[in-house]
């Protein structure tokens, strides 16, 4: 009996998880209401504060994005559904997942026309929907008290899919891609 199988045990277990993750902004520039944000002057971790090379600045370009009004903060929620198994006294295990998350009120940065001073603006409202299944096999090859030999493989699939683009937007052009 080299494997050592003398019982052909088996479990199951079913786990489920469902959340709600709340997300910051990437910065607090985005909690602090309307503005401008300049990608020429400004410290780089706080663009809106305007100075350059650590000297204040009078004016700064507004080139770069608007920071619009009434930014919800972006969350996600969650759903995940295992199943494990094991068999032969634990020597043979599966383990799947399937995974759904939405990303709700997602920060983007919608492009404006040219004729506002700056590029882009600043809104919340995307949903990006992930879903997913993960497999996972587990064997233990050889088991002696002194020597173990376990292998694994695991394989899985992903689908990103936009839902909802801000504002009501049922496409948005940014650079060369259209997003719909």
């Amino acid at each position: 009996d080299l494997l050592g199988l003398k019982d052909a045990e088996h479990s199951m277990k079913l786990h489920a998880g469902v959340s709600r993750n709340g997300e910051t902004f990437l910065t607090d520039r985005f909690s602090k209401g309307p503005q401008y944000v300049s990608n020429v002057v400004g410290w780089s971790e706080e663009p809106t504060l305007g100075s350059y090379n650590g000297f204040s600045a009078i004016g700064r370009p507004y080139n770069d994005a608007w920071i619009g009004y009434d930014l919800k903060r972006p969350y996600s929620d969650n759903l995940e559904l295992s199943l494990e198994n094991s068999f032969f006294d634990n020597r043979l295990s599966s383990y799947l997942t399937y995974y759904v998350r939405d990303n709700k009120n997602q920060l983007f940065k919608t492009p404006v026309p040219l004729e506002y001073g700056y590029s882009y603006s600043y809104t919340s409202g995307m949903q990006i929907q992930t879903s997913g299944l993960e497999l996972d096999l587990q064997a233990s090859i050889f088991k002696k008290s002194d020597f173990q030999w376990n292998t694994g493989i695991n394989a899985s699939y992903q689908s990103n899919k936009l839902i909802k683009l801000p504002n009501g937007h049922d496409h948005i052009i940014v650079d060369n891609r259209k997003l719909q």
